[in-house]
């Protein structure tokens, strides 16, 4: 064998050995977010998370109501704030009136926060001033929250498992679903909620898709390439 050809099938070993060494990226992305508590009457809430290849998991809310929840990149998912008895889908953003309801997660490694979430109770129950169990969960608004602008999102290039590890047991959640909390079987991914039933909205407008550049420009590698030190070999 010749030397030089040796050496390049020595280059392109240790390339692959280096290549699969290398940290995976992480595969979920994280929505944040926290419950405004008002009116909520005692009971065991929590976020349901579902997404459309049939897959659940769960984040819980802490003391003060706030939450992140880890999506797998790959599926589109819906949140729902849920206890025993009821499911309240969460608005992820307003467009022109329309009450959107899901997301797309395409890769992992992004972080936004909804803001403080709020309860309205619907325009069907403001409009008759109905106070039903299931709504009483509203504190009694006059007019449905809405968004007050966008929320930013940022990249994390680590392994993406910065304390989520609340609804990375989701897989394990879904065992969970005849526990009693009847209200969460049948959830779905939903496009859009009735802004005549009860929803609950977040301060902040969600993108419409969750994506992290995986370079997050600081491979560079043709870039840096450029430095001139290999193409003057």
């Amino acid at each position: 064998m010749k030397p030089g050809r040796s050496i390049s099938a020595l280059g392109l070993a240790f390339a692959t050995a280096a290549a699969s060494c290398a940290p995976a990226g992480p595969t979920s992305s994280v929505v944040a977010g926290t419950i405004d508590t008002t009116g909520l009457p005692a009971g065991a809430w929590t976020i349901t998370l579902v997404n459309d290849l049939g897959q659940k998991a769960h984040a819980k809310l802490d003391a003060g109501g706030s939450f992140n929840a880890k999506l797998e990149q790959g599926a589109t998912w819906s949140l729902y704030l849920t206890s025993a008895d009821t499911a309240l889908p969460i608005v992820l953003r307003e467009t022109d009136g329309r009450l959107e309801t899901s997301v797309l997660v395409e890769t992992g490694g992004a972080h936004v926060d909804l803001g403080l979430i709020r309860f309205w109770a619907g325009d069907a129950a403001a409009a008759r001033k109905d106070v039903s169990r299931a709504l009483e969960l509203t504190p009694g608004a006059d007019a449905r929250p809405q968004p007050s602008g966008d929320a930013s999102m940022t990249c994390d290039a680590g392994d993406g498992d910065d304390g989520d590890g609340d609804d990375g047991d989701g897989d394990g959640d879904d065992g969970d679903d005849g526990d009693g909390t009847d209200a969460e079987n049948d959830l779905t991914v939903m496009e859009t909620a009735s802004p005549q039933t009860p929803v609950a909205v977040g301060t902040s407008n969600l993108p419409l898709s969750l994506a992290c550049d995986a370079d997050d420009g600081d491979d560079g590698d043709g870039d840096d390439g450029d430095d001139g030190d290999g193409h003057q070999d």
